[in-house]
């Protein structure tokens, strides 16, 4: 072949010519047309793969069934804390300052307590007994200085650090604040949050079969002092 500029001759694949340096003209082919393509459509997600609502857990604040059971753990610490008194220390349970200071001291103590239950499975005796739990609002691990920091709001904020006037005012407005707004100020500022499952026929029973026991025990040891 020839160039159209010079007429010298060029390689049949050669794109410019030697002798002048024109770049050869190529007749473009036509494209293909692009297949034609069908309408985009999502398809569906498998039925696994779709949010499942737990059927058991409830969306209710449930402030007293909170209140039951925080009354169940300190209720329990001092059973345990009494006993282990009445063997070291007999004659101090006897003595009426101390029965007094004893239930402030229970409730301290439990302060330092609770943030290892809740460390460990998110409950402690007497919210697995009402089938609640405390998690994190954002999904984080809980650290043991994050629980006691709630544990010491809730002594102070909700309890009025057992004060008998006080803690009637505090626990009032914990209540009045919970079955409004659906969370505490001790909750809203750590970042948790409180679930509840429903209470079958079984837990209920276990309930009231465990309020008995310690109704029971509670009047054996005021026999047993008297």
């Amino acid at each position: 072949m020839y160039c159209e500029l010079c007429g010298g001759k060029m390689n049949d694949d050669a794109r410019f010519c030697s002798h002048c340096g024109a770049q050869r003209h190529v007749a473009s082919e036509p494209l293909a047309p692009l297949p034609a393509h069908e309408p985009f459509t999502a398809a569906p997600l498998p039925a696994e793969a779709s949010p499942q609502l737990d059927p058991d857990q409830l969306g209710e604040a449930r402030p007293w069934l909170r209140y039951w059971a925080r009354t169940f753990d300190l209720t329990l610490l001092g059973l345990v804390g009494g006993g282990v008194l009445g063997q070291l220390a007999p004659h101090a349970i006897e003595d009426k300052v101390f029965g007094n200071l004893f239930g402030f001291v229970c409730m301290a103590v439990w302060v330092l307590i609770e943030p290892l239950h809740l460390v460990a499975g998110g409950t402690t005796p007497g919210k697995w007994l009402f089938k609640s739990r405390v998690i994190t609002t954002d999904g984080r691990r809980m650290t043991y200085e994050d629980a006691l920091m709630r544990s010491f709001r809730v002594w102070w904020r909700g309890m009025g650090a057992g004060v008998p006037i006080v803690s009637l005012v505090t626990l009032i407005m914990a209540h009045e604040k919970l079955s409004s707004k659906g969370v505490t100020s001790w909750d809203r500022d750590g970042g948790f949050t409180v679930v509840h499952r429903r209470l079958g026929a079984g837990r209920v029973v276990a309930i009231l079969f465990v309020t008995i026991a310690i109704l029971v025990l509670i009047g054996w040891g005021m026999t047993q002092e008297s």
